[in-house]
């Protein structure tokens, strides 16, 4: 009798807990049908904080991975969200429970329906491992954009550089020549083997290519290997003579940039070990007729050899362009926070506190952003992040937005900065709300972390 009333007492209290979720998620799912696309939108964006409590509705956000609506009226949103967005994001906060619906979501006959599927399978990363088999059947979509998603995602599953790495290359070898897949390909590899077991040699092949959006993106990944790619220095030196230039991210309209570009920020990437490319370095730096090139190649300097005088030469000519030269200030700034050191970092947070009346604050955005990518070391900027998340500038949201990621990446050391992230995170701006709260995780969980490191040191040292 007393295990009944036991099992009757844990019931009182569940129910009222697992009625309220359910109730909710019904009602979210019937918001996914609204005529109105902003109603979908926001039952999308509800139902990824749910997460996999929302597992009921993954059906009808299935059907949604081809939604088009956008979140507001606006002509601002013609290259913003859309419903299949936030459709992707809600079952990707599903997680496990939704990999057999997006596998069966791939051979939709809707093309939308399809890439969305391979790109939020791409999201779920090993949750999604079992999506390897018809993830590969996908590389052979009649669709190109269908089968770059499905190259993303192969990368991200979880299949061991053994098995994906000869599938891709096999994918790279047999396309046209002017296929893009090639390039999906080569920017997939460092998911596909992260300690460059094995890619290295097709990356330096992909160097001498002649499509320079080839050479392009194999020097990029280079890059994201830093010093594992120690064996590309003397091909990425060679790769610095190139004339070639590659579509940048504006393609439509028809902007190019030198491959010579990436090739500099691969050898930066890499460091010291990269020494070889000096004298072509400081040329470039001082005489390349495209501006970004110089500016990279001032950062690669510093990377490379910090105490020599072309390096304290590069730091001041950055510093410079991060002050007078309009055109290039953002550019600067990003080469600094590549570089990371002391004086980059008071540079870029003097930059961040100055007035600022244009109309976007682009600028001061990606020096926010540039702190973040320095992260731990940028500690002495969290003021400036701190007084840049608190501007009520309308139209500075990616101000504030990047400064709540960047406070998140630099870590505990910017603790002082939670009761204004704990505000920004009940903004109006959703994605400032979404910014302000992974930052606050952030923090608080690599605090955890360094106290459980130091408790475990203390332990060390008292067993010694």
């Amino acid at each position: 009798m007393s295990r009944f009333c036991s099992l009757l007492f844990c019931f009182y209290f569940i129910i009222p807990v697992v009625a309220p979720a359910a109730d909710e998620v019904n009602h979210l799912v019937t918001l996914l049908k609204s005529e109105e696309p902003e109603v979908r939108y926001k039952a999308a964006r509800s139902l990824q904080k749910l997460g996999p409590t929302a597992e009921p509705a993954i059906p009808p956000l299935i059907a949604a991975l081809n939604d088009l609506g956008a979140p507001t009226k606006y002509d601002v949103q013609y290259l913003g969200p859309r419903v299949r967005n936030a459709a992707s994001d809600a079952l990707a906060s599903i997680g496990r429970p939704a990999v057999p619906a997006l596998i069966k979501a791939l051979r939709d006959k809707d093309p939308a329906t399809r890439a969305m599927a391979a790109d939020t399978l791409a999201k779920l990363g090993p949750v999604a491992n079992t999506s390897f088999a018809e993830l590969s059947r996908t590389l052979n979509d009649p669709e190109s954009w269908i089968r770059d998603s499905a190259v993303a995602a192969i990368a991200r599953v979880g299949a061991a550089p053994q098995v994906v790495v000869p599938l891709l290359e096999q994918k790279y070898r047999r396309a046209d020549k002017d296929d893009y897949i090639r390039v999906s390909i080569l920017e997939s590899l460092a998911n596909a083997d992260p300690q460059a077991t094995m890619v290295i040699p097709l990356l330096i092949e992909a160097l001498g290519d002649s499509d320079g959006d080839v050479m392009a993106a194999a020097a990029r990944t280079l890059g994201s290997y830093k010093n594992k790619a120690r064996p590309a220095v003397n091909a990425l030196n060679k790769a610095l003579t190139t004339t070639k230039v590659r579509w940048d991210s504006y393609a439509d309209f028809g902007f190019t940039v030198p491959v010579r570009t990436d090739v500099v920020r691969a050898l930066a990437a890499i460091g010291p070990p990269a020494k070889v490319a000096e004298p072509t370095l400081i040329r470039l730096m001082q005489q390349d007729e495209n501006q970004v090139t110089r500016i990279m190649s001032a950062a690669a300097l510093v990377r490379i050899s910090p105490e020599k005088p072309s390096a304290r030469q590069a730091m001041t000519f950055l510093i410079q362009t991060l002050q007078d030269q309009e055109q290039a200030q953002a550019k600067a700034a990003e080469a600094l926070g590549m570089i990371g050191n002391a004086a980059a970092v008071a540079a870029l947070s003097e930059t961040l506190q100055a007035p600022d009346e244009s109309e976007f604050g682009s600028f001061r955005a990606a020096v926010a952003r540039a702190l973040g990518e320095i992260g731990p070391p940028a500690k002495t900027a969290v003021p400036a992040l701190r007084a840049a998340l608190r501007e009520k500038k309308e139209w500075h949201f990616d101000v504030r937005n990047e400064s709540a990621l960047a406070l998140g990446k630099i870590g505990p050391a910017a603790k002082s900065s939670i009761p204004d992230l704990i505000e920004a995170s009940q903004s109006d701006d959703e994605h400032l709300q979404e910014y302000a709260s992974e930052a606050i995780r952030k923090i608080k969980n690599s605090a955890r972390q360094q106290n459980h490191a130091d408790d475990a040191g203390e332990g060390s040292s008292e067993r010694k």
